[in-house]
């Protein structure tokens, strides 16, 4: 059983990067109570490859060794039992399936079936030979499992990324995706080596073929006449153009080899597979029901993942989530046009304006680390339903995602990106509702110090203007506020004290929704008394008004600003202490919520406390954590809060004063290596005695 026709096929190259799977495949096999092990994946992702490396493995276990028995190019089920009689080299002159069953029953042999996916009787031809052949072990490739009692499913991932954008050779090399890319481009190219600055390119291509062994396969041959960079370029076209001409038809294309699979879905799992290509990042089950189009979504969503075209896995909340490899989701995006592509572009985007102005009520509440949560989850797909949106020129659909959006992409430092995107809607023929808020919108993400002041201001009244003809007081208020945040900036501090005011009342006139500009408002007036110097009425007038409110609601975003606010005034009082002590509750707030932006505000701040009590490496490092989540972010509200940006480059100067050029860059470098977490822990640190 060894040699001759029942051999196992030879390998043509080496498996790579799958040690672990067939490790965990042959345990399974080695168990004496499983007898069938189903090797399920999407195309290409190398289930065959991998089903004879673990016969490989096994065959010396068994009595009768091992035989490989290809089914791709077998039509017709009744011709599954005669295929293992040739593949087992057995000779006898059965016929019938009862017969060649007999025939084989005193075989201890394991028996690998390679692609078994389409062919309907098949589940019930391994069914007969688990209860004919007791000494017979099967392990079966297919795009599905058999759903057969004594079926092991053992689900084939694709091969392991390495970061993307990396640049160290040896970090990309330790993905097995990047390694199998460059052994198969040394194949083509000998003298083919993996530089540094080919690195984030290697490691791009690996993701964007999403770790499928077959894609890798398929790319590595462009590098025979283009460096990674260019092959990035032109991966498509690279793609298309086929791999090794001994493979089947089927795997010499990703094309053709996700051609089989659509090809055995039924219209109305065609028809669902083509609209799940709206979906960007993946999506609910709740989201299939609104997007897919067809009336069993239910199955269709269970059989397009059983065939691998759907992958699974769990969201933050805990909530299943379904999504295609990228491979996968061009091909079907491919395949959706006209029409339906309307309907399902439409159907996603009305889906998911709904959802974005749940997470936006949610915000404005106390739900506001489950909403930021959400929002990072549905992040992709709230972005391009919002630019869907404006390329079809739906504007009050456009106009109610800027709105409901744009404080998320404030907190997560995405403004310029959200800010061009709110201007193309500015170009569309909003209502006077969308408008005042998309102009709310716009001014919010303005990059200060990339946008003029006077532009920012001129949004924010417009703004204010338009909805208080809709009789709009939220939005109204929200835009008061902001045009008063841009007159403290400039130092027109009684312009900045009337507007911020006009906010206030505004935003006490807009119901429930209105607490929210309201707590703003004190906590900005708390900061124009500062400038003013008279922080006792920063903090008793409105510091701790604007606490009060925040905490009451839950709104911990605010409540950071409300923490920083304080405990600049306490220092300003020179309560050092109690300022220290807000100024660390901020700290710990914004790791809710993770808001880098206003974090680095309050660590600026703490080192300011510090400083004065003689700190100084652990000052430097504040003010180097502080910079870098900054420049992380893109956020610069010293451009509002001017008078704190003169006193935190007071401190640098005095700091360089304090200590010696290593050992201040040393201390800054440290603090700017810091994660956000990093970041955090440093400051709830209690500061050591300054030596």
């Amino acid at each position: 059983m060894t040699s001759g026709p029942g051999a196992l096929p030879a390998a043509a190259t080496p498996l790579l990067g799958r040690d672990e799977d067939v490790a965990a495949v042959f345990e399974l096999l080695a168990d004496p109570s499983v007898r069938l092990v189903t090797l399920t994946g999407t195309g290409g992702i190398g289930k065959s490859r991998l089903a004879m490396a673990v016969a490989e493995r096994i065959a010396p276990t068994m009595t009768d060794a091992a035989a490989f028995v290809p089914l791709a190019d077998v039509l017709d089920d009744s011709l599954m039992l005669p295929q293992i009689v040739r593949a087992l080299a057995f000779d006898g002159a059965a016929r019938r399936r009862d017969d060649l069953l007999v025939s084989l029953a005193p075989l201890e042999v394991l028996l690998v079936l390679d692609n078994v996916e389409h062919l309907p009787g098949s589940p019930g031809v391994v069914a007969d030979l688990l209860l004919g052949c007791p000494r017979m072990t099967l392990l079966v490739t297919s795009r599905a499992p058999l759903r057969i009692r004594g079926e092991t499913e053992y689900t084939v991932l694709p091969l392991r990324l390495p970061a993307l954008g990396a640049t160290e050779v040896s970090a990309v090399l330790d993905s097995p995706a990047a390694s199998l890319l460059m052994d198969r481009g040394r194949a083509v190219r000998r003298d083919l080596v993996l530089r540094s600055d080919d690195a984030p390119a290697v490691a791009g291509i690996c993701h964007r073929v999403a770790g499928l062994p077959l894609a890798l396969e398929i790319a590595a041959a462009g590098l025979r006449v283009m460096d990674p960079a260019a092959l990035l370029v032109h991966l498509d076209e690279v793609l298309a153009q086929g791999g090794p001409v001994d493979l089947p038809v089927r795997q010499r294309t990703m094309r053709a080899t996700l051609d089989w699979s659509y090809g055995l879905l039924d219209h109305s799992d065609q028809k669902a597979f083509r609209r799940a290509s709206a979906f960007v990042g993946g999506f609910t089950l709740e989201a299939a029901h609104a997007v897919l189009g067809v009336d069993d979504i239910l199955g269709a969503v269970e059989r397009l993942t059983a065939r691998s075209l759907f992958s699974t896995a769990s969201s933050p909340d805990a909530v299943l989530r379904y999504g295609m490899l990228e491979p996968v989701a061009q091909y079907a995006a491919s395949l959706l046009a006209g029409q339906e592509e309307v309907a399902a572009r439409w159907a996603h985007a009305q889906f998911f304006v709904h959802q974005a102005e749940e997470l936006e009520r949610a915000l404005m509440g106390g739900e506001q680390v489950q909403a930021l949560d959400r929002f990072d989850t549905e992040e992709s797909n709230l972005w391009s339903a919002l630019e869907w949106a404006v390329a079809a020129g739906e504007a009050d659909l456009a106009g109610r995602f800027s709105w409901a959006l744009f404080m998320f992409w404030w907190v997560r430092g995405q403004r310029g990106r959200g800010g061009r995107l709110i201007e193309r809607v500015l170009d569309l023929d909003l209502s006077d509702m969308h408008r005042a808020r998309a102009l709310h919108a716009a001014a919010a993400l303005a990059e200060p110090g990339t946008v003029a002041a006077e532009r920012v201001e001129r949004l924010y009244l417009a703004s204010a203007a338009d909805a208080e003809r809709c009789g709009d007081r939220g939005v109204e208020a929200a835009s008061a506020l902001g045009a008063g945040l841009v007159a403290l900036g400039t130092g027109d501090l009684a312009t900045a004290v009337h507007r911020l005011h006009r906010g206030l009342a505004a935003a006490q006139q807009a119901g429930q929704w209105g607490e929210w500009p309201a707590a703003l408002a004190h906590c900005w007036l708390a900061a124009a008394k500062r400038f003013q110097g008279d922080p006792e009425q920063s903090v008793v007038v409105y510091s701790l008004q604007a606490l009060e409110s925040t905490r009451r609601r839950s709104d911990v975003l605010s409540e950071s600003i409300a923490l920083y606010n304080l405990g600049q005034a306490e220092l300003a009082l020179g309560h050092d202490n109690e300022a220290r002590q807000h100024l660390i509750e901020g700290v710990r707030v914004c790791l809710q919520t993770r808001d880098a932006g206003n974090l680095s505000y309050l660590l600026d701040a703490l080192a300011a406390v510090e400083h004065r009590a003689g700190g100084r490496e652990r000052v430097v490092t504040l003010l180097g954590a502080a910079e870098a989540l900054r420049e992380d972010v893109g956020s610069s509200v010293y451009s509002w809060y001017a008078p704190d940006l003169v006193m935190r480059d007071r401190i640098v100067a005095e700091a360089r004063e304090r200590l010696d050029e290593r050992a201040y860059a040393r201390a800054f470098d440290a603090g700017r290596s810091l994660s956000l977490d990093g970041a955090v822990e440093l400051a709830a640190r209690s500061p050591q005695p300054p030596t």
